[in-house]
């Protein structure tokens, strides 16, 4: 396990040189990696967007895009996080998700949103699902005072009569 360890570690280290060619995709294939489809800020050496398949599952990750804190020292983790994406940067990565799951090696497709701080993962994750799925979608409702503006395309508050009755268990 920790040869797996080590290899996935210098695969990430050397992303962008590696994802160019057929070595890195068989590499993850071989160990059942789901591929590197990343969003963040794109520097000279960043892992840049993709749409990659590897294996049965189908993963997304979306980390945001601030660009002044994400390599400085001094920042910290909500620093660095902090970043709420504009429904036309999450296009490309609707299509990108859509692309991945119409794979047919894919099973199962997961969308991880990592720009975490004062909930923006959760605004981004629930535009970005009501973008696949092409309607509304439920958000709690504290989440959805505070971001209006963001999510009144996307969503309504309150929760279904599903999520209603499993939150009340």
């Amino acid at each position: 396990m920790k040869r797996l360890d080590a290899a996935l570690a210098s695969l990430r280290r050397d992303a962008d040189r590696w994802l160019l060619g057929a070595a890195a995709l068989a590499l993850a294939a071989t160990f059942l990696h789901p591929g590197l489809n990343i969003d963040q800020p794109l520097f000279k050496n960043s892992i840049r967007p993709s749409a990659k398949a590897t294996s049965a599952v189908g993963y997304v990750r979306v980390h945001g895009r601030a660009y002044r804190d994400w390599f400085r020292k001094q920042a910290t983790r909500d620093e660095r996080y902090d970043y709420l994406y504009s429904a036309e940067e999450l296009k490309p990565w609707v299509e990108r998700t859509r692309e991945i799951a119409d794979n047919p090696r894919v099973e199962d497709t997961f969308v991880v949103t990592n720009n975490h701080h004062a909930g923006k993962a959760p605004v981004n994750a629930l535009m970005m699902q009501a973008m696949i799925d092409d309607e509304k979608v439920a958000a709690p409702p504290l989440l959805y005072a505070a971001y209006p503006d963001a999510l009144s395309r996307y969503a309504h508050p309150g929760f279904t009569a599903k999520e209603d009755s499993e939150a009340r268990l």
